[in-house]
């Protein structure tokens, strides 16, 4: 009880600040009894705003900058970027966004040409560009002669067909490729020879091995039927025997000799081969290589297998 007469007590003493009804003294404000009201809390809120409107006045230190220095602080980190000065300005440079003249830039340069000068650059430089293209092309063609070269003193040869021995196989200018490479003459394969000591046959020919060291070799030249130790050879994808059967200088049977093959040309009537004295037996050192390929012409280009392996 006593404790709400002194709210009313309260209330009647402010009823002329607070009630809008003054005439009506029991009027009661919602401010009456709400804390908000309380005048020690109104003042508390008020300390605040009071401390920043005198940071915002000025004072003895400030003299009577006032807002003017609290600005100043504010963007004291900040600093005007200053625009170039344009009072020497030199068509002849450019300006950069550092504000340095710069007169060395190739496009400044170019806009200042005339249309001759720049017909001139684009010239030079378009000549620069197809000496460097021409070096490099040329660089690339000698390193690629080089190794052609290299591959065919080393690993490979071409030899030139002449003559109709190795008719209907081979014809006469017709290039070969031929190569010694770990290779060991075989019965079927195709070979250029090359011996000196062979009388009038001293030139390179282009045979076909028959038969190696150690097997025995016998032509009946009344069938043209071809054996090699004792069995019956099947010439007839490559052997060529037309007009007549020519016999040869030399007894058959025979052995072939050690380090040593036998061979003919596959154009039987018209070919100077083993059976020929004075070419004989082919030492295998007298053996270029074998032909792998024939490439020119290009029409007729060709890879050899050995028609045995078939």
């Amino acid at each position: 009880m006593e404790k709400d007469e002194k709210l009313t007590a309260s209330s009647e003493n402010e009823s002329s600040d607070t009630n809008p009804t003054n005439d009506n003294p029991q009027y009661d404000s919602p401010c009456n009894s709400a804390p908000c009201c309380d005048s020690d809390y109104i003042q508390n809120l008020d300390e605040p705003i009071e401390a920043a409107k005198a940071d915002t006045e000025p004072s003895a230190d400030d003299g009577e900058l006032g807002v003017d220095t609290a600005r100043e602080e504010l963007f004291a980190g900040f600093e005007e970027t200053a625009l170039p000065d344009l009072s020497d300005y030199d068509e002849s440079k450019i300006i950069r966004a550092d504000g340095n003249y710069d007169d060395s830039d190739f496009y400044v340069q170019a806009e200042r040409m005339s249309t001759e000068d720049k017909m001139v650059s684009l010239f030079k430089k378009g000549a620069a560009v197809f000496a460097r293209s021409a070096f490099e092309f040329f660089e690339m063609l000698a390193l690629v002669t080089v190794v052609i070269v290299l591959c065919f003193s080393f690993i490979f040869r071409l030899n030139i067909v002449e003559g109709p021995s190795m008719e209907d196989t081979l014809h006469t200018g017709e290039y070969l490729i031929v190569s010694d490479l770990f290779y060991d003459p075989t019965p079927g394969d195709i070979i250029v020879v090359h011996d000196l000591t062979a009388g009038v046959y001293t030139d390179p020919i282009v045979k076909r091995v028959i038969a190696t060291e150690g097997q025995t070799v016998d032509i009946d030249f009344s069938s043209w039927t071809l054996t090699v130790d004792g069995k019956v050879i099947d010439e007839s994808s490559y052997r060529k025997i037309v007009d007549h059967l020519v016999t040869a200088n030399v007894s058959f049977p025979v052995t072939v000799p050690e380090n040593s093959v036998f061979v003919l040309g596959d154009n039987r009537n018209h070919s100077a081969d083993s059976r020929v004295a004075e070419i004989g037996m082919i030492d295998e050192r007298c053996v270029v290589g074998k032909v792998y390929a024939r490439i020119f012409p290009f029409n007729t280009f060709k890879v050899f297998k050995n028609p045995y392996n078939n």
